[in-house]
């Protein structure tokens, strides 16, 4: 054997173990990036269950502004006819 066919078989092996090392890394990869998806995807279902929570807060929030407001309203009114009885009593 010569030196340029052992220097073939040496490189001819070494691509085969590149090789093989190659493929074990891009497996590692994909379960990584499965894994990575799973997360990804139980994160965004959580953040809609919060973004429902937080339209439901909103929701109460006007119903209470509108509740607040319609109360002050009645306030108002009462003291607004209180100053005009002791108005028309002076």
């Amino acid at each position: 054997m010569e030196v340029a066919e052992i220097m073939a078989l040496v490189l001819y092996f070494l691509g085969a173990v590149a090789l093989v090392l190659l493929i074990i890394l891009l497996w590692r990869a994909l379960q990584v990036l499965t894994t990575v998806d799973k997360i990804t995807e139980d994160v965004y279902q959580k953040s809609q269950k919060l973004d429902g929570i937080f339209n439901l807060i909103d929701k109460l929030e006007l119903l209470n502004d509108r509740v607040v407001n319609a109360i002050i309203k009645g306030v108002m009114k009462f003291f607004d006819r209180k100053k005009k009885g002791d108005e028309i009593d002076e």
